[in-house]
C-alpha cells in the first residue's frame, strides 16, 4: 500500500521521502556496527583528506551519482529486463542493488552492508520512474546525488573547529 503511494508521488515529494528511507533503513545497519563495536574508521569511505571542498562536491555530488546511475542501475536493470523477462523487475532490483554495494566494497565489507539499503532505494527509483515513463536514469542520479549533498555537508560542519 505505501509503495503505491510512494511511487505515485510528485518527485520533489518522492525524492524527499526516498532520503528519508535512505536515512531510517540506515540505522539498523549502524546499530548493528555499534554493537559489534566496528569504529568508522574500520567502516571506511571515500578518502578525501587531500582534497580541496570544491573537488569533493564535484566527484561526490556530480560525477559519482552520474557514473554510479550508469552502472550502478541502468546497466543491470536494463540487462535483466532484456534477457530475463519473466523475472526483470525483481532481479534486476536485487543485482542493481548488490552491484552497487560492490562498487563499494573497496571501503569495507562494513561499508558494503551500510551501503546495500541506499542500492536498493536507487534501484527502487529507477524501476518506479521507468515505470512512470518519466526519466529513470535523471530521477536516480538527482537523488543519489542529493544524499552525497548532505553527507558532503555533514562532513564540511563536522570538519568546522569548535568555538
Amino acid at each position: 500500500m505505501y509503495y503505491r503511494y510512494w511511487s505515485a508521488m510528485h518527485p520533489i515529494a518522492f525524492l524527499i521521502t526516498a532520503l528519508l528511507l535512505m536515512f531510517f533503513l540506515t540505522i539498523p545497519v549502524y546499530a548493528l556496527l555499534d554493537i559489534l563495536q566496528i569504529s568508522d574508521k574500520v567502516v571506511g569511505g571515500p578518502d578525501f583528506t587531500n582534497k580541496h571542498q570544491i573537488e569533493i562536491f564535484i566527484l561526490a555530488v556530480i560525477l559519482a551519482p552520474l557514473l554510479e546511475t550508469l552502472v550502478g542501475q541502468r546497466l543491470p536493470i536494463s540487462l535483466c529486463q532484456k534477457f530475463l523477462p519473466s523475472h526483470k523487475q525483481s532481479i534486476g532490483i536485487l543485482s542493481s542493488t548488490i552491484l552497487f554495494a560492490l562498487m563499494h566494497l573497496s571501503y569495507s565489507i562494513w561499508y558494503f552492508l551500510a551501503i546495500l539499503p541506499m542500492g536498493w532505494i536507487l534501484a527502487l527509483t529507477y524501476t518506479i520512474f521507468q515505470r512512470r515513463k518519466e526519466s529513470a536514469f535523471w530521477m536516480t542520479a538527482i537523488l543519489h546525488a542529493f544524499k552525497n549533498l548532505l553527507a558532503f555537508i555533514a562532513g564540511y560542519l563536522d570538519s568546522m573547529p569548535v568555538k
